[in-house]
């Protein structure tokens, strides 16, 4: 496959993004971080926050502080995760920590966390995975649990006490 697109600078990735409608408060930190994770590793962060797909237009309000968040939110649950591949044969695992999850896949995420917390509590009574859940969706409120697949009252159902 030829690529025909010629690369542009972060300079001009964030200016594309802020003409499309993205807000930015903090350039210096959107600039690091479009250098450090790339631009294409965290589109998949602000495509819910599109309106129109074929023109990459955001909504009004989008943010990249939103983008931040989500994929930070994103990379504390990987290594949640990874923490308990290491120490159990998941075959998926690695094809699914590999890889950004993304937004579009916490809906997925969620059933495996359920069937993860369901397994660790039968094997150990003592794990701390559920804690360890609940306290970073505690870290990032902006980011709903909701919006994962869980209910709105997902701390009060049983598998999660």
């Amino acid at each position: 496959m030829q690529y025909t697109k010629q690369a542009i600078s972060i300079d001009e990735q964030l200016e594309l993004l802020q003409e499309r409608g993205l807000g930015v408060d903090n350039v210096q930190e959107a600039r690091d971080m479009l250098y450090r994770v790339s631009y294409f590793r965290l589109a998949d962060y602000w495509r819910p926050m599109e309106a129109d797909h074929s023109t990459r237009r955001f909504r009004v309000g989008a943010h990249f502080n939103r983008v931040l968040t989500l994929y930070r939110f994103d990379s504390e649950l990987k290594v949640l995760l990874s923490r308990l591949y290491s120490n159990f044969a998941i075959p998926t695992a690695k094809h699914t920590v590999a890889r950004s999850l993304g937004v579009r896949h916490y809906r997925i995420l969620r059933s495996w966390m359920v069937s993860i917390a369901y397994l660790l509590k039968s094997i150990d009574p003592q794990t701390t995975f559920v804690a360890d859940l609940k306290s970073l969706i505690a870290k990032y409120p902006k980011v709903s649990p909701s919006a994962m697949g869980f209910s709105n009252d997902w701390e009060q159902e049983p598998l999660w006490q």
